[in-house]
């Protein structure tokens, strides 16, 4: 129904097919980051502040006719609420990670090194519409993408990456507990490297910690392979305590000029983020397994 929808919409939204065979040049942003390492908020922050394309909860609904609903894809989400569950925000037009809408291209890889020109040129128009049809940059954040991010700029050469950074025992310890709320301890849980399925036989402490030392590995090798000036880096100690200058530091980084949204005000105050009491054993097994996979597979 979404597909037919789409296809209806598409005839009375109809704009000339732009030429962009090779690279298209609408500013498209992608927030990069490990899971739990703080990108959720930093996209809510971002869509709150700026005027902004972003994937909703109610575009991810209706992944195929969802951008035809002008409002429903850039209306503010509610002031000041950086709640959240596991990158799933409140309210339909809050933020989500768009997983629906990126999978028409991506499909459900974690890792994926490449796709075909046919899909490359569907994305590209896809962003070319949007900014068209918006005249606004598009803001993307899945935490799949910080496997694809050569991808991602192989398909949009002139996109910029907000990189977001995390303490790596927190994001272990987030991760050990959406593990709990999501199955078990043994349930693996979100955005996996392909070098987990090696560790299987571990005991799950050392399979969390393999997670996030192998994901921020491939980042910072892709970010390798990026020009320095198409990416910029933000710690979520930062963002949690000035987002006011974060903000202003991150939109000063583009060679395009995020709008502010009309009415709101800069907040100077630190980001009330919740954040669970740490046990100081489960930490203890995290440094531990850590330390192993410095000392077997070295730190980049």
């Amino acid at each position: 129904m979404d597909l037919i929808l789409s296809l209806i919409l598409g005839i009375f939204n109809r704009k000339p097919e732009p030429c962009i065979e090779d690279n298209s040049q609408s500013p498209v942003v992608f927030i990069i980051g490990l899971p739990r390492s703080g990108t959720t908020i930093l996209y809510q922050k971002i869509s709150e502040y700026y005027n902004v394309i972003y994937t909703s909860n109610f575009w991810s609904l209706f992944p195929f006719s969802g951008k035809y609903f002008k409002r429903l894809i850039t209306l503010t989400p509610p002031k000041n609420d950086v709640k959240s569950f596991y990158g799933n925000s409140r309210h339909l037009n809050g933020v989500q990670e768009g997983g629906a809408i990126l999978k028409r291209w991506f499909g459900n890889s974690h890792f994926l090194a490449n796709i075909s020109d046919q899909k490359m040129v569907s994305f590209r128009k896809e962003i070319e519409w949007l900014h068209n049809n918006f005249k606004l940059p598009v803001l993307i954040k899945n935490t799949r993408n910080c496997l694809k991010i050569k991808l991602l700029y192989k398909i949009f050469p002139q996109a910029k990456f907000i990189i977001v950074d995390r303490d790596k025992l927190d994001i272990a310890y987030s991760l050990y507990r959406g593990r709990l709320d999501f199955g078990g301890i043994d349930k693996n849980f979100t955005t996996s490297p392909p070098e987990l399925a090696q560790y299987q036989n571990r005991d799950p402490y050392f399979q969390i910690a393999a997670q996030v030392f192998y994901l921020k590995k491939h980042m910072e090798q892709q970010l390798k392979q990026i020009p320095e000036k198409n990416f910029i880096r933000v710690h979520y100690s930062q963002l949690k305590e000035n987002p006011h200058e974060t903000l202003r530091n991150i939109n000063t980084f583009f060679d395009f000029e995020l709008r502010d949204n009309k009415g709101k005000k800069f907040s100077s105050a630190p980001l009330q983020a919740k954040k669970r009491k740490q046990k100081p054993d489960i930490i203890y097994k995290f440094q531990t397994a850590f330390q192993e996979l410095y000392d077997t597979q070295g730190e980049d």
